[in-house]
Parts: structure tokens; sequence; C-alpha cells
């Protein structure tokens, strides 16, 4: 035996200008774009564009059978930037920055497999972290390195895409909620993050058992 997943419907796909949502087809599909793109400066590494502040990327509804082998699966798919500054100086040997984008996806307030609980630890699925730790035992030694100076600096900064299928089974007859939020793991060093653009798609699926 074998389980697979079945599209229940195609997805209703028609553009709209700008970071708006997408309507509803015949209940069993959902869409949502973000078109508004993080960069890299060239000139120092910091990231511009997308958006900074963490939060609500996604709230719609959507209609479900009274089916037991009914279950929704929701996708987001984001590019994600982050950025790293670390410095040594006569007075700091080590430095170490640590930052990451994690996404939560709800429905009607319940986490989303594989997320086990609405909040707290483990609630979320990271997509992007970095960990970069920098230290020397020479630098400070060293007559040019004087007090307050940046001694030796990386700057590291990345743009790349990620996507996730969330599954939310047997869901119920009725209408649902689903909200997708992004948040920043860690940071409050100097480190920053970016989303955007992002793709949000949320469809009914079924789920069913096939003899081989």
């Amino acid at each position: 035996m074998r389980r697979i997943l079945i599209a229940f419907s195609l997805l209703s796909a028609f553009l709209l200008a700008g970071s708006t949502a997408w309507a509803q087809s015949s209940g069993n599909s959902v869409f949502e774009m973000q078109k508004s793109q993080c960069a890299i400066d060239s000139s120092n590494g910091t990231l511009t564009g997308g958006t900074s502040n963490p939060g609500l990327l996604f709230s719609d509804t959507i209609q479900t059978p009274n089916t037991g082998q009914a279950a929704l699966l929701i996708t987001p798919s984001l590019v994600t930037g982050l950025y790293t500054d670390n410095k040594i100086t006569n007075n700091s040997s080590s430095s170490t920055q640590d930052i990451g984008v994690d996404v939560t996806v709800l429905v009607d307030g319940n986490a989303v497999e594989p997320e086990t609980t609405a909040s707290g630890s483990g609630s979320y699925v990271i997509y992007d972290q970095r960990f970069i730790q920098v230290s020397s035992t020479v630098i400070s030694s060293l007559a040019s390195c004087t007090t307050g100076v940046t001694c030796f600096q990386l700057v590291e900064s990345t743009l790349s895409a990620h996507s996730f299928n969330f599954v939310y089974p047997d869901p119920g007859q009725g209408e649902h909620t689903v909200t997708v939020n992004w948040n920043i793991l860690n940071g409050g060093n100097g480190e920053a993050a970016c989303v955007g653009p992002a793709t949000i798609t949320v469809e009914q699926v079924q789920n069913y058992k096939q003899d081989q």
C-alpha cells in the first residue's frame, strides 16, 4: 500500500498587481503573491527591499467537504535574505552571529504538520539559518590594533529561495482560516534578515490508499 496525494482541483491563478490576494476558486484553492524583493547592496552587503518586519504573510479562508479523505496542502515559498557582520577588535577577540528565518502555518489556530504546537519551542519550520563564529588569539597583540578600532571584519549576505509543504489532514467540513507567519530566528547582535518575493498556495487535496 502506498499513500499518495491527488490534487482535488487545479489551482486557479489570476495575477493581480502588487501584493494582493487571489480570489478563491470554488472554495478549493487559494493563492497569494508578494512581489516586493529583497536585494543585497553591492557596496556594503546590507539587505534592502522585501520585508524585514516579521509577522503575517497570509490569511484567508477555504471551504472543505464532509469527507475523511480531504486534506489541506499549504505551501509557502519564500526568497530569504540573511546578513551577518562579524568584527574583532582589541577588546574582543571573537565574534559570534546567528540569524535565521522560520515559518509558522496555522489552520483555525492549530499548528499544521510537521509543526507540533501552535506556539513555543518547535512550533516552526526553519527556512534558512546561518551561524558564524570568528576568533583570533593574535589580533590583540598587533600594535596597529588599537582600542576601539575594528581589526578584522567578515561581512556575509545571501539570498535564496525556499519552499516547504505543510499538510493538515482531515480538516472537516466547513470554512477554515489559514494563516502563514514568518519570524526572525535569533539575531539581535547586528544581524539582519528579509523576506520577498513570496507565494503561498493552499490546495484542497484528496488523500487515499491505492493497491500497488
